[in-house]
């Protein structure tokens, strides 16, 4: 529970600074930093513009929670303190928070840029627009810091100076290298760690190059199956990473690795990483219906063997089971191929230790007593038909002794043999499982090992438990949660039912390979109750990082209507998977 109240305080905090902030207009969008960096990007992530992005803010149902009269005690409180932050830093920077915050105004972005030679360098660039006077005041102080230590020089690049910080002589001759080099151009502050690749971005500043960013063929696609098919307006935010060729710059920078490190990458073709192409998407809000959508491409391209078989998923029409009722406050089903991914980790094992070793290993365990006789591809791989579900509860409907956790409901061909499996292994030595009917069904539990160790008084029952029924092998955090389900329905409205679902699963695709559902009123209610009830500041640090008057919170009621529930969907792409997670605008506006 405490992830989901820091995420919201955080939201809060951020939705108030925004507020504190105030907003600007439009500027001209000038080039884009992709046409400034070089082909070569292995991660980046970049917020278009400001200015619109303070703009959006505050259309969204967040941002307009934020600015409700219901929160002006609160959000006094919150300025109050900003305000205090940013005489103690104005009396260290000569500039106070709110002028900080005003320099960006195009766009910002950072990226990690591979050099000639495998070296991994950071670039940031930022658009100041008509603030240079400001950046120039933060430039100084850092300068008389950095030059107490370091040395200081001057390159000029296309009548464009290039100052670098460095390092003094190293040691064994080694030649010095830069702390940190930055150049001003235009309206724009360009910070980087190595000087080659602030150079990189001079020779491209005109957005003419042909070997930019954004002629990376797996970043433009990712770009092109992400953006807004329904409008021409660019995405607020995007980002990307090429995980595989970040590793191989990182290891390629340590020359003392070289020998182990030479054996590692010799390996990533042949257990197929090199198939994984990047990952990346985009983010916007106040677009259309949507009040905030995200879109995410795994770019993944498919081989006949490799890991990349370990994922996959297969389209299929989803919906909450009809045992699944409406209080629950989270859902997702997945649609995952088990058998193919079995094969490819038999595939792999085999590769490396010799034909034929995984499936002795099992054959060896399911002859071994201490097993309970268990042949984990036959009663189990082979047991599954591939959909998974997922249903959460954070224990809102029944006060402090409800239950909380997550159910798994793992979808099975054949309920006996399940049944006759599950006994096995509660009849194994060493496990401590205790066994009890319930509703006509074999109840097992299990004491949860993690305990009760979240900091809430929240009445949960320390047990697991395990079952299995309506088809499915289901395994719950708080035993309680499968007792509920055990129960059935009855005359409960079901999930797939609710208003609430339904105005969310009209953007699901007939087919999708996962599908989710959250309700986002009651996990900030589960947050709102807890920080007014200051049982935050048992958490170490908490209350340094929130030292605000939380009592001054409103009752969660006048909150409730900007809070709509949350919808994800994930689909097959013709390289790979993409994801899409979004809330819905309220419906009357």
């Amino acid at each position: 529970m405490t992830t989901w109240i820091r995420k919201w305080a955080t939201l809060l905090a951020i939705g108030l600074t925004v507020l504190a902030t105030g907003s600007t207009g439009f500027a001209d969008e000038p080039v884009p930093s992709d046409r400034r960096l070089p082909k070569n990007v292995v991660a980046y992530l970049s917020l278009r513009n400001v200015s619109e992005f303070k703009s959006q803010w505050v259309m969204t149902l967040f941002g307009q929670m934020v600015n409700d009269d219901a929160l002006a005690d609160f959000r006094a409180d919150v300025l109050k303190h900003f305000n205090e932050a940013s005489e103690q830093v104005e009396s260290q920077l000569g500039l106070g928070l709110s002028d900080l915050l005003s320099i960006p105004h195009g766009e910002i972005a950072v990226a990690g840029v591979v050099l000639p030679g495998g070296k991994l360098s950071g670039v940031l660039l930022l658009d100041f627009g008509d603030r240079q006077e400001a950046v120039q005041k933060l430039i100084d102080k850092a300068a008389e810091s950095l030059e107490e230590n370091k040395k200081r020089i001057e390159e000029e690049v296309d009548d464009t100076k290039i100052i670098a910080y460095q390092l003094e002589d190293g040691e064994d001759g080694k030649k010095p290298q830069a702390a940190a080099a930055y150049f001003i151009k235009d309206s724009f502050l360009v910070i980087g760690t190595h000087v080659a690749a602030l150079k990189e971005v001079l020779n491209r500043w005109d957005g003419k190059h042909d070997r930019t960013l954004a002629d990376n063929e797996t970043y433009h696609y990712i770009l092109e199956k992400c953006r807004d098919e329904s409008s021409d307006a660019q995405p607020q935010l995007v980002w990307f990473l090429d995980p595989v060729a970040l590793v191989q710059s990182v290891v390629a920078s340590q020359p003392q690795l070289a020998g182990q490190a030479g054996m590692a990458m010799g390996m990533i073709p042949v257990v197929g990483l090199d198939k994984f192409k990047g990952v990346g998407g985009t983010l916007d809000m106040a677009r259309g219906e949507y009040d905030t959508v995200s879109r995410t491409l795994i770019v993944l391209d498919r081989a006949n063997q490799g890991i990349g078989n370990m994922f996959q998923f297969d389209s299929t029409a989803m919906a909450p089971p009809k045992w699944l009722s409406s209080e629950w406050s989270g859902y997702m089903a997945i649609n995952w191929n088990a058998g193919k991914a079995y094969s490819a980790v038999e595939m792999l094992v085999d590769m490396f230790v010799g034909p034929g070793t995984l499936a002795n290993q099992i054959q060896s365990l399911a002859e071994n007593p201490e097993s309970g006789g268990i042949h984990v591809k036959k009663d189990v791989i082979d047991q599954l038909t591939g959909m998974i579900h997922i249903a959460q509860d954070d224990g809102d409907s029944g006060g402090k002794s409800a239950a909380s956790g997550f159910l798994f409901g793992i979808q099975i061909k054949n309920a006996a043999a399940a049944r006759a499996t599950l006994a096995k292994i509660a009849g194994m030595p060493g496990v401590k499982m205790t066994e009890r009917e319930f509703q006509g069904e074999t109840l097992y539990e299990m004491e949860n090992a993690s305990g009760d160790d979240d900091g809430d008084d929240d009445g949960a029952s320390g047990k697991m438990g395990f079952a299995v029924t309506e088809g499915q092998v289901m395994v719950a955090t708080d035993v309680r949660l499968l007792e509920r389900v055990l129960r059935g329905a009855g005359d409960r409205e079901t999930l797939a039912d609710s208003a609430a679902y339904k105005h969310i699963a009209r953007k699901f695709p007939t087919k999708t390979s996962s599908i989710g559902y959250n309700r986002q009123d009651t996990q900030f209610k589960a947050a709102i109750d807890t920080l007014k009830s200051g049982s935050l500041n048992a958490i170490p640090g908490a209350s340094e990082i929130f030292a605000f008057d939380f009592s001054k919170l409103p009752d969660f009621e006048s909150l409730k209507k900007y809070l709509p529930p949350t919808g994800s969907f994930m689909e097959d792409d013709a390289r790979g998977l993409k994801i899409t997670s979004f809330s819905l605008r309220n419906e009357s506006e």
